[in-house]
């Protein structure tokens, strides 16, 4: 994944502000434990040399109830967009710095 910002400068919510591209490889998987739950991870290492970036890393679980999908999902990132997700001041994981995060899905079927 390669994220490029036109912009630079301590106005973006980035890691570093003089860096206009970033790059990393995700790593992710998705283990079901029983037909309605599963456990997911993810890593987005970075591979820009920039000093204050740190890795990204996500645990979740999600939960499957008739036609929602509930999930719940523990990260060191700041933001859930790709650029960000990659670019942004991520927390470290070691010294507990890390986010809540709820989602709720509808599943919806049209015809038969």
């Amino acid at each position: 994944m390669i994220a490029h910002f036109n912009r630079v400068g301590t106005e973006l919510p980035v890691a570093d502000g003089t860096v206009n591209t970033y790059a990393t490889v995700a790593l992710g998987g998705r283990y079901k434990i029983s037909p309605s739950t599963a456990l997911s991870l993810q890593t987005l290492p970075a591979l820009t040399d920039s000093e204050p970036l740190k890795p990204n890393f996500a645990l979740g679980i999600d939960i499957e109830t008739g036609g929602h999908v509930f999930q719940i999902f523990f990260t060191t990132s700041e933001a859930l967009n790709d650029p960000y997700l990659l670019a942004g001041r991520n927390g470290n994981l070691l010294d507990r710095e890390f986010r809540i995060g709820f989602n709720v899905n509808r599943l919806f079927r049209i015809g038969g």
